[in-house]
């Protein structure tokens, strides 16, 4: 079973977009290869380097943050991150780009054609893909990364 490593400081970047950009091109190398081989899995190490809590109703009352506050989080501005790791992790059963393509066709003719004679669309295989992650600090991952169906399993190992 293939194993594709990541470290999650590898994804950020400075430019604007990149990051999320990098998020999507890992998770597209592991559907294509869970295809290719029949399953794979992701690994993704010190993933609270940027899929921290995102801002928002916390129930906290507001602070006033200065240029040196203790307050502020290393990894600002990281929702948007958050969000393509999480839509990354939805769309294993998602077709490839061109199978896409070619069913939107279909569906567009298929309005045109009685209910006997439409053209079916191809389904998606099913990609078998196991994501884990790894952190020292699993209180500041966003609460919608532990959802069931995401990481919603948490194994715990003290010190040795």
């Amino acid at each position: 079973m293939p194993f594709l490593f990541v470290s999650g400081p590898a994804f950020q970047s400075m430019w604007y977009g990149m990051t999320a950009r990098k998020i999507r091109k890992y998770f597209k190398a592991l559907k294509a290869t869970a295809r290719k081989e029949g399953g794979a899995i992701g690994f993704i190490e010190e993933i609270d380097s940027f899929a921290t809590k995102r801002g928002g109703l916390e129930g906290s009352t507001p602070v006033a943050l200065t240029p040196f506050s203790s307050e502020r989080s290393i990894a600002s501005g990281t929702g948007g991150t958050v969000n393509e790791l999480l839509i990354q992790m939805q769309s294993f059963d998602d077709p490839p780009g061109a199978q896409m393509f070619f069913n939107r066709i279909k569906d567009f003719v298929n309005t045109f054609l009685p209910l006997n004679r439409q053209f079916k669309k191809r389904s998606a295989g099913y990609a078998n893909v196991l994501v884990i992650a790894a952190t020292n600090r699993g209180d500041m991952l966003d609460p919608a990364l532990l959802r069931p169906g995401r990481f919603d399993r948490r194994l715990y190992f003290d010190v040795p």
